[in-house]
């Protein structure tokens, strides 16, 4: 049966209204036009309920198309009325001072948290972020570096710039807006990509996770700027009145966070958390190494003179065994090239390890170094590693041979050799 139009037909401005009338029966209204009784009996204590589905975004509460009713329903609907407006009212103050980045940002910038966290994801540049509206005059936009990476230089730029950022394309970096924008990058201040004031304050590349930074416009339009809360003074005069913030997650900065915001207490939190799972894993390995301490004095108690004897010369036959080892298997004999290239080392050297990521860091290209070597991934010569190999600590190399000392405590990485092939005297080799 079809009570009235069909709904899926109403349009952005058309009206619908619900009533439950002095009978108890519920009627629908659409543009004013009453639809007749759609259910009776319905209770008096009653609330409306609408449900936004399709392509229906957006409603908004209206009251030119009230009909009639009893006195004590009408005070009821003002009511319902008022704390309808109300809430709306609170929801529009609460929108008005959120403080969140802009949607529009650098290439390789993520939003998360509400837009109050900004991540950069990849490379060193394209990691400018502003905030979402103009600043407010004499109100701090602080954010606090929550992540770093040694891996680069520089780091973390902050200003202000007169432009909307809307349709705004970003460029490589801060310093390439060279349109009303004034930034502080180390610790000079810039006007459109110029230095107007060296040595203003603090320099930004020396902060690491942890420490804030701010900017501000006061009531006269100077610009200053605030690291870890402290106003280092006017960077700037006459400068627009309506501006954003901007920063550039640059070089070691990965990662900032809006002060006190909802995303700065969550990152706050999981590092709480992380150094107390720290704090009790260190104290868990405290109390099993004392354990264990405790139990070989136990057992060390309980023996016997003579087992007591028994392993003590157990452990000097053992000693003695390793010494002679040892030293039957160090070799005097001057490695040959082939034998130092062939030259192995540990796989779970930390040494070792740190020194093949260093490389990698570097991004040097692959052909510089020779691939077909049995040592192409390096050779480390830390202590541990050439005392467990045994050998000299000399090579012979080149025509006529000549000794040459190992790189101890270098990590060696083989060179590809020249036109003539191989890898020749001295091009293999390697540093942290």
């Amino acid at each position: 049966m079809n009570y009235g139009p069909c709904l899926d037909r109403l349009s952005i401005g058309d009206k619908i209204g619900v009533k439950r009338s002095e009978e108890g029966n519920i009627r629908f209204t659409i543009n004013g036009e009453d639809q007749g009784v759609a259910c009776t009996n319905i209770p008096i204590n009653v609330r409306v309920v609408v449900e936004l589905t399709g392509h229906i975004s957006q409603i908004s509460v209206s009251s030119s198309s009230r009909m009639s009713c009893s006195p004590g329903e009408e005070a009821h609907t003002h009511n319902l009325l008022d704390s309808l407006e109300n809430i709306q009212e609170g929801k529009e103050i609460s929108a008005s001072n959120k403080i969140e980045f802009h949607e529009n940002r650098g290439r390789n910038i993520q939003l998360s948290d509400d837009n109050t966290v900004a991540r950069r994801t990849e490379s060193y540049n394209q990691g400018l972020v502003v905030s979402h509206k103009p600043l407010s005059e004499g109100i701090v936009f602080q954010v606090h570096v929550t992540k770093t990476n040694p891996k680069w230089s520089s780091s973390i730029s902050v200003g202000i710039m007169g432009v909307n950022p809307e349709r705004l394309h970003f460029p490589v970096s801060i310093l390439h807006l060279k349109k009303e924008t004034w930034a502080l990058t180390e610790d000079k201040v810039y006007f459109n990509g110029n230095v107007i004031n060296k040595r203003y304050g603090p320099n930004l590349d020396t902060l690491s996770g942890g420490h804030s930074v701010g900017v501000m416009v006061d009531s006269q339009s100077n610009l200053r700027f605030f690291i870890n809360g402290v106003d280092q003074g006017v960077a700037a005069r006459n400068v627009p009145k309506k501006c954003w913030a901007v920063f550039d997650l640059y070089g070691m900065c990965e990662e900032i966070a809006i002060t006190d915001s909802q995303g700065h207490l969550a990152i706050l939190a999981q590092n709480i958390e992380a150094t107390e799972n720290l704090s009790n894993s260190k104290e868990k390995w405290h109390e099993e190494e004392e354990r264990l301490l405790r139990s070989s004095k136990d057992l060390k108690n309980s023996l016997t003179s003579s087992q007591q004897g028994a392993i003590n010369n157990l452990n000097n036959t053992a000693l003695t065994s390793s010494s002679q080892m040892l030293v039957s298997g160090t070799n005097n004999t001057p490695l040959s090239k082939d034998d130092l290239f062939a030259l192995k080392s540990r796989r779970n050297c930390e040494y070792f390890n740190v020194c093949r990521k260093f490389k990698s860091s570097l991004g040097l290209p692959g052909f510089y170094f020779d691939k077909n070597k049995s040592s192409s991934e390096g050779i480390c010569f830390c202590e541990a590693c050439h005392k467990l190999r045994g050998c000299s600590s000399v090579a012979t190399s080149g025509d006529p041979p000549k000794n040459l000392i190992l790189p101890i405590n270098w990590v060696l990485f083989p060179l590809r050799g020249g036109a003539g092939g191989g890898t020749g005297e001295g091009s293999g080799s390697g540093e942290e």
